[in-house]
């Protein structure tokens, strides 16, 4: 190419990048008017800045691609000069018009505020914590409504003269105010963003409130209580949403080490006993479901979530049952599960291996030994895995349950509280099986690491390597 034909080039290529320059800063200040939430004086400001800015980058790059055609074509040309410095004057002016149409939007403001304007106006108000008035007046009028309905609650639980309080009408008296005490504790929570709720004052006002219901029912009677906990109950969502898991961050925030399940007992006021009643439920329905799987030729992860649901009934959040995503980052022991977002493909891989198993029991190819072996070290790895935020020992427990009912094992429907006696009876007694589970919890409390699955690579292995070191699961090398 001739040095005219590459000019022309520049020239072209110039003109241009020009346009698309224009093209960008219309596209840019669309995009101000919609996203910026900045008083006017500011606002104008930062504009009148980018403005400068982008007149600044304009000369330098003009500059830039004069001085080329100079070094290679030895000679300066007019026509390019002349070019670049009209191009330089239209940055200018392009500024004073920025800054004459800024001016000028001034002598506009007194005029009627729009709504749009006022929706962004409150809105930063709400941020800037000037709160608005109505919402404060709503706040205020259910807060003391509040109050009101636990005082008559509290006048219907807790008689002055002490009467029948447990006959049947009593009782409804006593549900029907408390569940009007639980909607407006509810209406209250949705006011505030669920992000919010747990930096502000109104989370701890709602949190006092619920507890002193809580008071209320362990200081009535056994059908009072009862009655209680069965309204709870009604109310779950609320409850596990708004207070439990905010609760649970408050405490963790605090470096409170907490299980959920602790959280779920103190904010519902339940005692050891009553937990394990609502566990015993659970373990009956739960036999019932893994009877369901011994019966499937296919092992599936929605069989582990719907196991995970239906054992932890009452006993953590529902949101719990689900395999954790997103930045739900596991550290248990000395180990970090699996990350986010490899969990699913890892429980998948986890439920395909337990169904080719159970092919190879059908087909006659595993002892019953060996089957028990092999559905230890695949009770191992859910249990490395890690996929739920909380409850994974005793899902993996019932998963190790699950692969048993192809060989014939039966649940039983009755707890057992002691690990180790559940663990050999799930197994048969077989000892190598039962070490195998036994090692692999003392390597996990012993043993810094993690799980090397189907989706793991040399990049992710330094990735767990390094969030082992952050989190102090492994000291660095001095």
């Amino acid at each position: 190419m001739d040095i005219a034909a590459r000019r022309d080039t520049e020239q072209n290529d110039l003109g241009i990048g020009i346009e698309s320059a224009m093209e960008t800063g219309e596209k840019k200040k669309k995009e101000q008017r919609d996203v910026f939430e900045l008083p006017p004086d500011e606002l104008k400001d930062v504009l009148i800045k980018k403005g400068e800015s982008s007149a600044a980058e304009l000369k330098t790059t003009g500059s830039r691609l004069s001085e080329k055609l100079v070094r290679e074509s030895g000679t300066e040309s007019g026509s390019d000069q002349e070019n670049v410095q009209s191009l330089s004057a239209e940055a200018d002016d392009a500024v004073t018009q920025l800054r004459t149409e800024l001016g000028s939007s001034e002598t506009q403001s007194t005029k009627p505020e729009t709504s749009r304007q006022r929706v962004r106006r409150e809105r930063l108000e709400r941020e800037a914590g000037l709160e608005n008035n109505e919402q404060q007046e709503q706040i205020h009028a259910l807060q003391e409504g509040i109050s009101r309905q636990i005082e008559a609650l509290s006048q219907i639980v807790l008689p002055e003269n002490k009467g029948d309080v447990s006959s049947p009408e009593h009782m409804a008296r006593v549900k029907d105010q408390l569940r009007q005490t639980m909607e407006s504790m509810n209406a209250f929570a949705q006011i505030f963003p669920p992000s919010d709720a747990i930096n502000l004052q109104e989370y701890t006002t709602l949190y006092k409130n619920f507890k002193s219901v809580v008071d209320l029912k362990g200081a009535s009677g056994d059908t009072i209580s009862k009655g209680f906990s069965e309204v709870f109950h009604e109310f779950s969502d609320f409850v596990d949403d708004e207070i439990v898991a905010k609760r649970a961050i408050e405490l963790q925030a605090e470096n409170k080490m907490v299980s959920i399940e602790d959280v779920t007992m103190e904010v519902y006021g339940r005692s050891k006993e009553e937990m394990e009643i609502i566990k015993q439920k659970n373990r009956e329905e739960v036999v019932k479901e893994l009877k369901k799987i011994g019966e499937e030729p296919v092992m599936t992860s929605e069989m582990l979530l719907q196991l995970h649901r239906v054992n932890n009934r009452g006993v953590v959040p529902k949101k719990y049952s689900a395999l954790r995503e997103g930045e739900a980052y596991a550290i248990f022991f000395k180990r970090v599960g699996t990350m986010p977002g490899d969990v699913r493909a890892e429980v998948d891989d986890v439920m395909e291996r337990a169904t080719d198993l159970s092919d190879q029991n059908a087909l006659g190819e595993k002892s019953r030994l060996m089957y028990e072996i092999a559905a230890a070290k695949l009770h191992n790895d859910m249990l490395d895995i890690h996929p739920f935020s909380d409850r994974n020992g005793s899902t993996s427990l019932l998963f190790l349950e699950a692969m048993m009912t192809k060989v014939g094992y039966e649940p039983q429907t009755t707890r057992e509280p002691d690990y180790y006696k559940f663990l050999r009876k799930v197994l048969g007694n077989n000892p190598v099986a039962v070490g195998i589970v036994g090692y692999e919890q003392y390597k996990m409390a012993n043993t810094p690491g993690h799980y090397e699955g189907v989706t793991m690579t040399p990049d992710k292995k330094m990735m767990y390597e390094r969030v082992m070191q952050l989190t102090g699961v492994k000291k660095k090398k001095a």
